[in-house]
């Protein structure tokens, strides 16, 4: 809330005031809010104001074009979700603190998020398996090292994120036996969750009478199981083509015979045609052309960038078109 003497819009008290006000008292200063008193609970509720919709739209546009937000937040599902939730709330409910959102909150959201992913990642892997992968990235001077897996109805699970900054400023570097270290826990941890449907079967065998015929064979499949582990279902393991990646790939097979490493092929051709454009004279000379087009028309040099643009909206009905780089790889 505003305090006093703040002479920033508040666009929830513009719109709660007469629209016959002048704009100049739009901008004056807030009054002091007067203190909370206790109400007694009532049987009835007031009438809706026919001009809240138009508070709640102006007050969701300004929440958005103040922050900074992308437009479709205000058709995103979450944040409908929000809006839905708050009708149900006591007018004495107050947001939470920033340091509850960074902290309690974030961690429950982590391990929502979490089972969420998992839960979809090992569905149906006793018959399709799943894969891993990873990379190295450096974010904002922060060495990193990402996993992720992939199976039938999950294609891009975040499984982790590790910070490397600590084995870094030890002495350590990223080689293969740390990486390998960090990938290894991963799979131990998939493949030691339990099946919630098989662990209900299993409850719903003993309740009834499992020398039933059906039940009997439920009960058989249900306690073969492995007790409804995800047991080896992990089978692949994708890294690029470095060396380090490529070793510990070597040594998650050495500990897991049946889990393959593979070299993941876009990165492969990535560099082919890297190496294409660099190395290859009528190529390299088309890549150097396109890049000083690029320079002139498509970047900080304002005039022609602004011919271009217009012309570009010309010819494909309204769409501004650019240039494309000829390898985006390094």
């Amino acid at each position: 809330m505003s305090k006093r003497g703040d002479t920033n819009l508040n666009v929830i008290d513009v719109l709660s005031r007469s629209p016959t006000r002048d704009v100049k008292d739009h901008f004056a200063p807030i009054p002091k809010p007067a203190k909370k008193l206790k109400t007694q609970s009532k049987l009835w509720q007031p009438p809706v104001d026919p001009s809240v919709k138009t508070e709640m739209d102006v007050a969701i546009a300004d929440f958005i074009h103040s922050r900074q937000y992308d437009f479709q937040t205000a058709e995103d599902p979450k944040f409908k979700r929000i809006i839905c939730l708050a009708r149900r709330l006591p007018q004495t409910y107050e947001p939470p603190s920033v340091y509850k959102v960074g902290g309690e909150l974030l961690l429950k959201l982590y391990d929502i998020n979490w089972e969420q992913e998992t839960k979809s990642l090992l569905m149906e892997s006793r018959i399709y398996g799943i894969s891993l992968y990873g990379d190295g990235a450096t974010i904002a001077t922060t060495p990193m090292i990402n996993a992720l897996g992939t199976g039938v109805h999950n294609s891009f699970a975040m499984l982790d994120v590790f910070d490397c900054t600590e084995h870094m400023a030890a002495g350590g570097v990223k080689d293969a036996v740390y990486i390998a270290g960090l990938f290894v826990p991963i799979i131990a941890k998939l493949e030691d969750m339990t099946d919630d449907f098989v662990s209900f079967v299993f409850v719903l065998c003993l309740e009834f009478n499992y020398h039933n015929i059906i039940m009997s064979h439920i009960y058989s499949f249900v306690s073969t199981s492995q007790e409804n582990k995800y047991n080896g279902v992990v089978d692949v393991v994708f890294f690029d083509g470095a060396s380090n990646v490529q070793k510990a790939g070597a040594i998650i097979e050495q500990r897991n015979p049946r889990i393959s490493s593979l070299c993941a092929a876009e990165h492969t051709t990535s560099l082919f045609f890297d190496n294409l454009f660099k190395t290859i004279p009528i190529y390299s000379s088309l890549s150097n052309f396109c890049k000083k087009l690029r320079n002139v028309f498509g970047s900080v040099r304002h005039g022609p960038a602004s011919m271009f643009k217009s012309h570009s909206k010309k010819h494909n009905r309204g769409i501004h078109i650019g240039f494309i780089k000829p390898s985006d790889c390094r």
